[in-house]
């Protein structure tokens, strides 16, 4: 969650709007998480994967809900209608070894250079967070520029 604070404060002073596409958290520990980081949640957008699988939620003002993160269309769907509605979009994407828990390799890389492409369509950027180097070198070429955090002791 600090990569995540970090890269929306630096958005936020490039006067970016941070979209950020939950895996691995729902939409509650994310605001508290925020304010707790001195960050306004109005500012943020958030497109929760997470909670409709488990309690009754709806749309509301910047946060909105995904039935689940098995439905990847759904996600890009709501990728592109935030790209035509918003300006100024940076999307960041929590964590997408949640994603190898419901979809096999071939799919998610699929996903990636599809979402990868609707970003570059519209203008827009993206960061993937990813936790694991494994499905890494696979995906490599969807991106850009590829940034490894390593802990330092």
């Amino acid at each position: 969650m600090d990569i995540i604070s970090s890269l929306i404060k630096v958005l936020l002073d490039s006067a970016l709007t941070p979209a950020i596409i939950l895996t691995s958290s729902n939409y509650k520990s994310v605001i508290s998480f925020l304010e707790e980081s001195k960050i306004n949640s109005s500012q943020v957008i958030l497109i929760d994967t997470v909670s409709k699988a488990i309690s009754r939620v709806s749309d509301k003002e910047n946060i909105y809900f995904l039935d689940s993160l098995r439905n990847l269309t759904q996600i890009q769907i709501k990728l592109v209608n935030l790209l035509k509605s918003k300006k100024n979009v940076c999307f960041i994407f929590d964590s997408l070894n949640v994603l190898e828990l419901y979809h096999s390799d071939d799919v998610l890389m699929k996903f990636i250079y599809s979402s990868t492409k609707i970003l570059h369509k519209y203008g827009a950027n993206g960061y993937y967070i990813i936790n694991s180097i494994k499905i890494l070198p696979k995906i490599a070429q969807s991106f850009d520029n590829i940034f490894k955090l390593e802990k330092v002791e």
